[in-house]
């Protein structure tokens, strides 16, 4: 919305993975030729969720069902919507691919320790 309202300002739009109900935001980018960047905290699996199940069920939080998705390629996810896209795991490859945004939609999706964060 913010790439519509001013299309001369770098707009970036922050997104963390399984929030899939959204993707319909790629098409609406690609479609408009919006000059927006998506950017994807891919940590692989629901790290804030495993956290919170852990400090709720010490030894116990692996149990809760529903808290190990199988990998989403978003950048591959992105790609068919027709947004260009690039999956990054380093900082290296990181600092390439904010030196090199291209103009119009890009999603770059940013590969997280999957080591889940105690929430208590």
């Amino acid at each position: 919305v913010e790439a519509l309202r001013q299309p001369l300002e770098d707009a970036v739009a922050p997104v963390v993975e399984h929030h899939e109900d959204h993707v319909q935001a790629l098409h609406t980018a690609q479609a408009e030729g919006l000059d927006v960047v998506f950017v994807v905290l891919n940590n692989r699996g629901y790290g804030i969720l495993k956290g919170l199940a852990e400090g709720l069920y010490p030894g116990r939080g692996a149990e809760v069902p529903g808290l190990a998705p199988t990998g989403v390629d978003f950048a591959l996810l992105a790609q068919a919507f027709g947004v260009a896209a690039r999956r990054v795991g380093t900082q290296a490859e990181l600092e390439e691919a904010l030196a090199g945004l291209p103009r119009g939609p890009f999603l770059l999706e940013v590969l997280l320790d999957p080591t889940p964060v105690p929430v208590f």
